[in-house]
């Protein structure tokens, strides 16, 4: 009932297509997504030993998605992924091709590439017990153009005409912590090879392409930090908008009319890049950290000075951050009631993370009315695909909150959260099936432990420790119980308690 008339993509790319997806949206559902993979690592010669996603989450701090990452490339999956993909686009970013590329070295004719020198690759094969010899090969130092043609030809018989570029472009300018403006020091030689093999696969594919503005800004309130390569987030929102017009307008209108508008679009950006160097308009995102940051340090007026500024330019996140500062008492009285009335406009205004914010802002008024309008939001955006909105009408089925309880649909809802990708929304169901205590559910309830303890996460592991001290599901195992409590507590601090009060029985 969910995603049905979402666009499906995949994303080969880096920090750009990252920061462009990386937030909840009801009009793209991502079936794959490769980052920190080069496609020169890809096409090469050579195969590795292999590593599983477990391996290299125990092997580093990182999360799920960067281990998939770091396996695929090692493992030299992408291709046959993206090959059996049932996604009819493919958005590209040329950032990881110029990444440069690390050689390993096993002996016995084992060699070859992956992408990077990222020291969790290193030790995920120290700790495989492997010996090795490493090599750094600068990415310039390459056959480019071989591998460049590769990937289109790769890509063109995958997709067709359903590819679309985003243009790189490293910011000489970056907006600091107070909203001056500091100047950047990029690498030039990396802006020429993003370009030049830019311009290599648009001849290739002849592919739709979104170019960046020669004004770009960098932001270093930026959620990934500040480097040449993290926009302000006019940006994303221009790069967003635009690969929007492309997929829902392809075959609809001709070639040169979406041309048209995307020319339209960027010379807008260029515009809204040139007011904010001029002062005459704030940044959202850098404005509305700063404020943030403002409201922590106590300068009240300051930040309400910096979020009126925006609300009065009718900027959406603005409102969004006047209801959380109500929900929160911070720099006014707690106000649950002004909160939703700012959340609601924030909502409006297709922000992202508004929704959930709001409907956790009802469910904690808890009159009736508010409950309602909760059960109303939630369900108007499960069925846009909206993960947060089905977990919370799981939330209100299991506690009775607006609706007669009823665990079976809130584990229903919580499963089709849970296959959104929710990680919250897994652990919610394991506790259910575990609350429910049927066969059917402990068998449920242990394949869900079981699957993401496999993949390293740690709240995984602790309720697989659970079933096996208690006997849910499995055969009774203190022994058991207790490895994977150990392994949990290596990433979660309070299982350490569990593991300790095991010991005792």
């Amino acid at each position: 009932m969910h995603g049905d008339n979402r666009i499906e993509i995949d994303i080969w790319g880096s920090c750009v297509s990252r920061d462009i997806f990386s937030f909840y949206s009801p009009d793209f559902k991502i079936n794959n997504f490769f980052q920190e993979c080069s496609p020169v690592v890809a096409f090469s010669d050579g195969n590795l030993p292999e590593v599983t996603v477990g391996e290299f989450i125990e092997a580093c701090n990182r999360t799920l998605s960067w281990a998939k990452w770091f396996s695929a490339d090692i493992n030299k999956t992408v291709l046959e992924t993206l090959s059996n993909s049932v996604s009819e686009w493919v958005v590209v970013d040329l950032r990881c091709f110029t990444y440069d590329i690390t050689k390993f070295d096993f002996g016995s004719g084992i060699t070859g590439y992956t992408t990077g020198e990222h020291k969790e690759k290193f030790e995920v094969f120290k700790r495989k017990g492997l010996n090795f010899d490493s090599k750094k090969i600068d990415i310039r130092d390459v056959d480019l153009k071989k591998y460049v043609n590769e990937f289109a030809i790769f890509l063109k018989k995958k997709y067709g005409e359903k590819i679309i570029l985003i243009d790189m472009r490293e910011a000489f300018d970056m907006i600091g912590e107070d909203g001056s403006f500091l100047f950047n020091n990029p690498d030039l030689d990396a802006v020429f090879l993003e370009e030049s093999t830019g311009l290599d696969f648009i001849k290739l594919t002849d592919c739709y392409y979104i170019k960046t503005p020669f004004n770009i800004i960098a932001d270093c309130h930026h959620i990934w930090g500040g480097t040449p390569a993290h926009y302000i987030s006019e940006y994303y929102d221009y790069a967003y908008n635009a690969i929007l017009e492309i997929v829902q307008n392809h075959g609809k209108k001709s070639r040169s009319d979406i041309q048209l508008k995307l020319d339209m679009m960027f010379m807008e950006t260029v515009e809204t890049f040139s007011n904010i160097r001029r002062r005459k308009r704030l940044s959202v995102n850098n404005a509305l950290k700063r404020a943030e940051t403002q409201l922590f340090s106590g300068e009240v007026s300051e930040a309400m000075g910096t979020i009126g500024s925006l609300v009065e330019e009718g900027v959406p996140e603005a409102y969004g951050y006047f209801a959380r500062m109500y929900r929160d008492g911070h720099g006014v009285d707690a106000d649950l009631v002004k909160a939703a009335e700012w959340m609601r406009k924030a909502v409006d205004g297709n922000v992202w993370w508004a929704v959930t914010e709001l409907l956790d802002i009802l469910r904690k008024i808890g009159t009736q009315d508010a409950l309602d309008e909760m059960l109303a939001v939630a369900r108007t955006y499960s069925k846009k695909g909206n993960s947060n909105a089905m977990l919370r009408l799981g939330w209100a089925y299991r506690d009775g909150k607006g609706v007669e309880q009823d665990l079976d649909k809130a584990a229903e809802w919580m499963r089709q959260s849970a296959s959104c990708g929710l990680g919250r929304a897994k652990n919610d169901l394991f506790d259910l099936l575990w609350r429910i205590d049927t066969p059917e559910s402990r068998k449920e309830m242990v394949s869900i432990a079981k699957n993401h303890a496999s993949n390293g996460d740690g709240s995984a592991m602790l309720r697989l420790g659970w079933a096996y001290r208690d006997g849910k599901g499995v055969e009774q195992d203190l022994d058991k119980a207790a490895e994977w409590m150990r392994k949990a507590s290596e990433k979660i601090p309070h299982a350490k308690e569990e593991l300790e009060r095991l010991s005792i029985q």
